[in-house]
């Protein structure tokens, strides 16, 4: 796979003749790692339509900024030099390869979501959580944070409206963030069964001819306002006035107010400087880079918005291991724990592997279990304000 510099990034990508998946990625970053043998079986799938680099963004540093990336890895698709979608965090062969193929048949300028929710058509609501329901039974539904649809399966929204990623949205009647959101929401349950239950209830939630273009910025605005998920009590007074900020410009993005390119990308680069080093886990660190990687419109990007939760999950989880005095060799002793319990019993995933994790190392266990109710709490934080706001759609 071809590494790409800040010298031959546009003369590269604009050669090409054609689309160019692009792996952004950091030496230090695990999951990129982990994610580069599924990209060379993708690569090969796609040999001679697609072409395939990658990005070290701690030697080019302005790609972060340049292309808005939040987190790693996060690969992009660029056609003739400009990107056109993207997908963040590690993923399966399949999914990497069904997000490709659905943006290789795209048209130029997909349809855009219809400004009423489900067209003003009851019915349509209704054969949507009828599709759901069907494909549920049938065992036909997959944990995914991207939505799509093969034609014998696929995620929850991809099931309920049987269309991928560029047609669900014009069939619900609401924009990309807010069917990325869901999914997301979806896709962090422990089973499949969990996980469509969720989107039912958010369907059923959803009223029929209302305008849901603001729910996903004001559901950020709202989180980042939830003193829990975002703890600015010790926070620097300079963290604390570019937090408000960042508040009222999603408030302003869900009310429809034009808010100016220069103004997201000035609290971003604020925020970035109070946390410079990315290998900084601390508290501060870790907060000012959660909240600069939600300076963006939400229009733009529909990670922002699964980024922000998944920024006030893991910012919970991180209060309990301070307050547990967690440290590098519980980490890594867990990681042993863990190691075995997938090699021996590669079924155990969820409650289950924290259950074995519990019965093996008993203290590691219990540890691990209140870190992650913890994130769940963050989790039902946020899907209560989710469903108050679809809800209360106008």
């Amino acid at each position: 796979m071809q590494s790409l510099t800040q010298d031959n990034f546009d003369p590269t990508l604009k050669a090409s003749p054609h689309p160019v998946l692009v792996d952004f990625w950091a030496p230090w970053c695990g999951p990129c790692k982990a994610l580069a043998p599924v990209l060379d079986t993708v690569a090969a799938q796609f040999e001679g339509k697609v072409g395939f680099a990658k990005v070290d963004v701690e030697e080019y540093t302005e790609a972060r900024t340049r292309f808005n990336i939040k987190g790693l890895p996060t690969l992009v698709l660029f056609k003739h030099g400009e990107p056109v979608a993207r997908l963040t965090g590690s993923r399966p062969a399949k999914q990497i390869a069904l997000f490709i193929d659905e943006h290789l048949q795209a048209p130029a300028q997909p349809a855009a979501a219809p400004s009423r929710t489900f067209g003003g058509d009851a019915a349509r609501k209704a054969a949507c959580i009828a599709r759901l329901r069907q494909h549920l039974a049938a065992g036909a539904v997959r944990r995914s944070s991207q939505t799509y649809w093969d034609g014998r399966e696929g995620s929850p929204l991809g099931c309920a409206t049987e269309a991928g990623v560029h047609e669900a949205p014009p069939t619900l009647g609401i924009p990309r963030p807010l069917l990325s959101l869901v999914e997301w929401l979806g896709s962090a349950h422990d089973s499949e069964q969990e996980a469509a239950e969720f989107v039912l209830r958010w369907l059923e939630a959803l009223p029929v001819d209302r305008d849901a273009r603001g729910v996903a910025a004001d559901l950020a605005a709202d989180l980042l306002s939830h003193p829990q998920a975002f703890d600015l009590r010790q926070a620097d007074p300079e963290v604390q006035r570019l937090h408000a900020e960042l508040v009222t410009l999603h408030r302003a993005d869900a009310d429809g107010q034009a808010v100016t390119a220069d103004a997201w990308s000035r609290v971003h680069a604020a925020l970035r400087a109070h946390a410079p080093d990315p290998k900084d886990r601390g508290p501060a660190a870790a907060l000012a880079r959660a909240l600069a990687e939600a300076a963006a419109p939400l229009a733009d990007d529909a990670a922002v918005i699964n980024g922000l939760v998944n920024a006030a999950m893991q910012l919970a989880a991180a209060r309990v291991r301070r307050e547990q005095q967690w440290t590098q060799d519980d980490a890594l002793a867990l990681q042993k724990v863990q190691r075995q319990i997938i090699d021996t019993w590669p079924e155990f995933k969820g409650h289950a592997m924290r259950d074995k994790v519990e019965e093996l190392a008993p203290e590691l266990g219990r540890k691990l279990k209140a870190q992650h109710r913890a994130k769940q709490a963050a989790a039902e934080a946020a899907v209560a304000m989710l469903m108050q706001r679809t809800a209360a759609c106008a």
